[in-house]
């Protein structure tokens, strides 16, 4: 997975991430930018520190492809929402 900050000076770099082993399905930035949340239909939850440019970790515990991923902009948690019909609450480092 590549990332393409457009608004960068002097135009974007591109800056690979290390990529889910399928299709990434739903993406969503931390309120302070600092994190990349992505889901995907391997049923991983990865987590991005883009500050440091690295994978920060990588939740489990969905059975179905995770398609909806949200911030809590009050606590450092990460909702996020699989095909198999639950809700998962993870806390951020």
């Amino acid at each position: 997975m590549r990332l393409l900050d457009l608004l960068a000076p002097g135009g974007p770099e591109p800056r690979l991430l290390y990529a889910h082993k399928d299709l990434p399905l739903g993406l969503a930035f931390s309120p302070d930018g600092r994190y990349l949340a992505s889901g995907g239909q391997d049923r991983e939850v990865r987590l991005y520190d883009l500050e440091a440019g690295l994978l920060e970790r990588v939740y489990v515990g969905h059975t179905g492809a995770v398609y909806g991923l949200d911030f809590n902009p009050q606590t450092p948690a990460l909702a996020t929402g699989g095909g198999e019909g639950r809700v998962l609450l993870f806390r951020l480092p």
